[in-house]
């Protein structure tokens, strides 16, 4: 993501401009936003007011944006509303500080203000403004916000040449193949135009599927209980791997139509195997072997016991399942088996078409997540 800062107009004393400064540059780099906008709305013939009212804004927007980083990275869960964390009234979060008091409030990408009870707001905010008031002065700072990315494993296949692709989440599992039947094909979803390419796998016995290494940050990919995976396919081929994740008994199989694990023909298909050798198998109800391209997606979250199936954005199937059973699969030890385009059940799995934008999260996102993810992949 590029990222910038930028400033309406130019800001008034030393002090200020330091404290914007060390501001941005703070919430740039730890928070992941996008940009920084500072704008004046009264005048003031007094700096030192204006400095004052520009710091408490500051400190406004600082105080949200730790608090919606700090829940992002401690599992936020979907009923959190802002109104759960903060002291929120028609939209607006108060907060007091020693030298004055600010008013934020959050916006979605179309400019409309996010209520105190929306249970999707940490998706949806795009923009927090923040309005400072100190000794009868008001100054407004603006901040642009990028939802963090909190995939564990993440596989664009934007790559153009060569025998590798980029886990581009700070996991690392970077994928590697050989043999001539598997490569970079040009995506071709054009709804919206979608440039860039995808994978292309030949689908036969040894034609060749990726593997991806293992995580050496240890801990960083453990699927202790919630989990979500999700990619786009193309295929008119029954019986066939997605993606695998697998150590020792615990595994992940993300798969199209039925193979010697279960499912049901033609259909997208999770095959979760835990700790205690107990089995989960879900087909959807839609068929995704028509040969066009289809979003998959399914969460596994121990909160309500449910496994959930995706096509296209939309829930497809809903299933029960036994919120004691724990699915890790410690990718840090060294020895296990995942790939791309294949699994390995025994007999040939092998991909046979294109895949692209795979993704793996140690969370269950929630079902307008996942519209929203389809969204801004299609």
């Amino acid at each position: 993501m590029n990222r910038k800062i930028k400033f309406a107009r130019s800001a008034r004393g030393s002090a200020l401009v330091f404290s914007l400064i060390v501001l941005s540059l703070m919430l740039v780099s730890v928070l992941s936003l996008s940009a920084v906008s500072v704008s004046e709305k009264k005048s003031s013939f007094s700096t030192e007011q204006s400095s004052r009212a520009f710091q408490v804004a500051d400190s406004g927007v600082e105080f949200v944006l730790k608090k919606i980083y700090k829940e992002y990275k401690g599992g936020i869960k979907p009923q959190h509303r802002l109104a759960d964390f903060f002291t929120c009234s028609g939209g607006v979060v108060t907060k007091t500080f020693s030298s004055g008091t600010a008013m934020i409030s959050f916006y979605d990408g179309s400019g409309g203000v996010l209520s105190c009870t929306d249970n999707d707001w940490r998706i949806k905010v795009a923009r927090v403004k923040s309005v400072g008031s100190a000794n009868n002065t008001t100054r407004v700072v603006e901040a642009g916000v990028a939802p963090p990315d909190d995939t564990v494993g993440h596989w664009e296949f934007d790559e153009t040449s060569g025998s590798a692709t980029i886990d581009s989440s700070e996991s690392g599992n970077n994928g590697s193949w050989g043999g001539s039947n598997v490569g970079f094909t040009t995506r071709t979803r054009t709804s919206p135009a979608s440039p860039g390419n995808a994978f292309s796998f030949a689908g036969t016995n040894g034609g060749g599927s990726i593997n991806l290494e293992d995580d050496n940050d240890a801990g960083a990919f453990n699927f202790e209980s919630d989990i979500t995976g999700s990619a786009w396919i193309r295929t008119s081929t029954n019986g066939r791997g997605i993606l695998q994740y697998q150590h020792g008994t615990p595994l992940i199989y993300m798969q199209v139509g039925a193979t010697t694990a279960g499912g049901n023909a033609n259909k997208f298909v999770i095959y979760l195997r835990t700790e205690s050798n107990n089995l989960n198998v879900v087909s959807s109800d839609a068929v995704v072997t028509d040969g066009t391209w289809r979003f998959v997606a399914f969460t596994r979250n121990i909160a309500d016991a449910k496994i959930r199936l995706y096509i296209n954005g939309v829930l497809d199937k809903e299933v029960p399942i036994s919120a004691t059973d724990k699915q890790k699969i410690d990718t840090a030890s060294g020895s296990g088996n995942h790939f791309i385009g294949d699994i390995t059940n025994g007999g040939n799995y092998e991909f046979n078409g294109a895949i692209d934008d795979v993704r793996v999260y140690n969370r269950a996102l929630s079902t307008a997540e996942i519209l929203a993810l389809y969204n801004a992949t299609k």
